[in-house]
């Protein structure tokens, strides 16, 4: 019988993003494919403002190709060379490639780290979904099934563990901003690829905790500002 491929806890990392003093300038595209999922080519000296999960804008598509206008996350940075997925963007109604006039504009670049001492790290995604019954009208007397639309989406965030010293002042600035902060998980399965979780957060919460002879504890959960890519990245 042939056995899944899991990830150990140790490859399932919270991280907490720190901008970097360079903001980089939007990027020529040399080509902008007409596929499903769109492509994006650059310069090979421009690959490595790019990578996976971020939040790329891309501007400067025309006719059919302009669905892959605005907001995209991004995966398969560098396969092939060069290259980048437009997560979700099916440009296949166009008839040619792109090659002149697109331009793909990085976030600032962020400088990712992973807080020490947490034991348990869950990331959960969840919609908010509003039910309707839907009759059937070729049999009004059947059975009534339930429809579901999207009403919202979002993303929690959390982990607890022992409250390692050298992690307690980036959760306790985290936890004191009144402004959402950037935050990623990471889910590495050996060999095969990872799942790369990213975007904005509030930390609602940040709890410590002790018994009478123990450690202290930290307890951390944090919330889904706006749009939160999740990305899978093939090794």
């Amino acid at each position: 019988m042939a056995q899944p491929t899991t990830a150990k806890f140790g490859k399932m990392r919270i991280m907490l993003g720190e901008t970097s003093t360079t903001d980089p300038t939007p990027v020529v595209v040399t080509v902008l494919s007409n596929e499903n999922p769109c492509m994006v080519t650059v310069a090979p000296a421009d690959i490595t403002k790019f990578e996976d999960g971020m939040i790329v804008l891309i501007a400067g598509a025309t006719g059919d190709l302009a669905v892959a206008n605005g907001s995209h996350a991004i995966s398969n940075v560098g396969t092939p060379v060069n290259m980048f997925t437009l997560v979700g963007v099916n440009a296949s109604a166009a008839a040619s490639p792109q090659v002149t006039g697109v331009t793909a504009d990085p976030p600032p670049i962020l400088e990712w780290y992973a807080p020490c001492g947490f034991t348990s790290k869950n990331c959960t995604i969840s919609k908010n979904l509003a039910e309707v019954n839907i009759p059937d009208c070729d049999d009004p007397d059947a059975p009534i099934w339930i429809g579901r639309d999207v009403q919202s989406q979002t993303c929690t965030i959390s982990g607890d563990g022992v409250a390692a010293a050298e992690s307690v002042p980036d959760w306790d600035a985290a936890a004191m901003t009144t402004e959402s902060i950037p935050m990623r998980v990471e889910i590495e399965f050996s060999g095969i690829g990872t799942k790369v979780i990213q975007g904005k957060f509030h930390l609602d919460s940040e709890a410590f905790a002790a018994d009478a002879g123990g450690r202290v504890t930290l307890a951390i959960n944090a919330q889904s500002d706006g749009q939160v890519s999740a990305v899978w990245n093939a090794a």
